[in-house]
């Protein structure tokens, strides 16, 4: 995947026109339209009253349609500008603070931050929804299986916010992972996800949560090991621990936002980790990544 770095990136998009035309070369938005209702290309008219600067129109006497230049496009309903939009975006994805993002973009309302970086957030969730479910493990393999609570109980104005609760699994010796809501712990629950992503034969290793039922596991086809961490965080006798996951939660909890998350995104919080850790090789490649996504899940209603 190619990558932008700051410095082309300040470059394409430092007026109207190249801004523009760094987007048409992304197919962010059209290079050219046809009219809907005749077929003749339509041309590209100065209208100064745009956000874009332009629009379309179809020459044809007595047709003379017009189009937005962010018809059909990711941009349609936005009212920023092509600069401020593809800047959120370029900064989401090089993972830059919200209130910095603000400043580079020169946006006044945080809302509009937020938003954006929620937008962004959900083409991750598209992308991962519409992958085959692939289950991690397999015989001989070892996954670990932990629940950890996101976000604090607290009152907050007499209101008591609550967090939520996580299921994860990690393969150990590979990048395999997977990482999902619960409403709860109960053995019904943690036993269904464990069964869509962990593969049969598989060696699991847990606390001693009485949600993990050994027996279930076996009957199952799993093997299943614990670890008291009221006692030891390694079992002495059998070797058996949880390190692996327990560093991936540290992991996942310091990508989340710092300030402002909210329980019902939770799901795209993952979304947004399991992408930048399966399909982004580098910092600098992740707004290409983006892009390509972005383009393949909200494609363009027109020519290209």
């Amino acid at each position: 995947m190619a990558t932008i770095s700051m410095h082309e990136f300040v470059e394409r998009t430092k007026n109207l026109e190249s801004c523009i035309v760094f987007a048409q070369d992304l197919e962010l938005i059209l290079a050219w339209m046809d009219c809907e209702a005749c077929g003749m290309v339509m041309g590209k008219v100065r209208e100064r009253r745009r956000l874009d600067g332009f629009i379309w129109r179809c020459g044809r006497v007595g047709c003379r349609k017009t189009k937005s230049a962010r018809w059909g496009t990711w941009f349609e309903n936005s009212k920023l500008t092509l600069k401020q939009a593809l800047t959120l975006m370029y900064c989401w994805a090089t993972q830059t603070n919200q209130m910095v993002a603000r400043v580079h973009g020169n946006i006044g309302d945080n809302h509009t931050t937020v938003d954006w970086y929620n937008y962004c957030r959900e083409i991750c969730v598209l992308v991962l929804n519409d992958e085959d479910v692939e289950r991690i493990g397999g015989v001989g393999k070892i996954v670990e299986i932990d629940e950890s609570k996101f976000g604090k109980r607290k009152y907050n104005r007499g209101r008591r916010v609550e967090g939520q609760w996580v299921f994860g699994g990690v393969e150990r010796g590979s990048d395999n992972i997977f990482l999902t809501c619960v409403p709860n712990r109960t053995a019904e629950t943690l036993e269904e996800i464990i069964v869509k992503f962990v593969e049969p034969g598989s060696t699991i290793i847990s606390n001693c949560w009485r949600g993990y039922n050994t027996e279930r596991l076996h009957y199952l086809g799993y093997y299943h090991e614990t670890v008291n961490h009221s006692l030891n965080f390694c079992d002495p006798n059998t070797g058996a621990h949880t390190n692996t996951i327990e560093g991936t939660w540290s992991a996942v909890k310091r990508s989340l936002p710092r300030y402002g998350t909210v329980k019902k995104h939770y799901n795209s919080y993952f979304s947004e980790y399991l992408w930048r850790r399966k399909y982004v090789q580098n910092v600098g490649s992740a707004f290409s990544t983006l892009v390509e996504h972005i383009v393949q899940y909200h494609p363009i209603l027109g020519p290209v």
